[in-house]
């Protein structure tokens, strides 16, 4: 279906934004090592960062806590190339 937009009228459609959020335990620093592509890994994180409040929460983890064991820092926890 093609919209009955007359020239120089595109400005008039209705733009819709979205909300999304991204949890890790990984700084952006680590990204092109995980993703394997450090340009494709700045460029994904270009486009996340462009106009998005960021929030860091730092303290113990909630979750490891109520198991009874000892919290992990991102620079502590095995990377996903330890795994394989």
């Amino acid at each position: 279906m093609r919209l009955p937009i007359k020239h120089g009228r595109a400005h008039a459609l209705p733009s819709y934004s979205v909300s999304i959020a991204i949890i890790g335990n990984r700084s952006f620093e680590k990204w092109g090592e995980i993703l394997g592509d450090v340009m494709a890994a700045a460029a994904l994180i270009d486009r996340l960062v462009y106009h998005a409040t960021m929030i860091t929460l730092k303290g113990n983890s909630y979750r490891l806590r109520e198991r009874g064991q000892g919290v992990v820092s991102a620079a502590q926890a095995p990377s996903l190339h330890d795994s394989a």
